[in-house]
């Protein structure tokens, strides 16, 4: 299997490479590419202070809907929201979104990149998110 790591306005690039080795080490060939989309403030929802999860997403899709691999991984760092709920991840396709916001605000524990990391391997191993969006057409 294939994937790209990729982050969605600006995320470390130590993170990126830390959970690059992990999913190498895992037998899923990683490739990183950094800030390769930026989500602007008009995503964003000051009443609900959050970005809209669906308008990021629909962003995503259009830019790297193409991309030869079976998986995308895409690294968030505000809080977003969808419909009411603030997930940690959001599938739609081949594209996962992660909000390291919102696991930020669920997690307590020392060691924060840990904890990103480890959801991202739990999300290889079982497919699934908190949420997952229907292809709309």
């Amino acid at each position: 299997m294939e994937s790209l790591i990729v982050s969605a306005n600006r995320i470390d690039r130590l993170i990126l490479e830390q959970i690059k080795e992990e999913l190498e080490s895992t037998g899923i060939s990683t490739i990183t590419m950094t800030e390769i989309i930026h989500i602007s403030l008009f995503a964003y929802n000051w009443s609900k202070n959050a970005f809209n999860a669906s308008f990021i997403m629909e962003k995503l899709t259009n830019k790297l809907s193409n991309f030869p691999v079976s998986m995308i991984i895409v690294l968030f760092s505000p809080t977003m929201e969808y419909n009411g709920y603030y997930p940690e991840c959001i599938k739609r396709d081949n594209i996962v979104l992660f909000s390291l916001g919102n696991i930020r605000k669920r997690y307590d524990g020392l060691n924060f990149i840990d904890e990103v990391r480890d959801r991202i391997l739990d999300y290889t191993k079982k497919r699934r998110c908190l949420l997952q969006f229907s292809i709309v057409l």
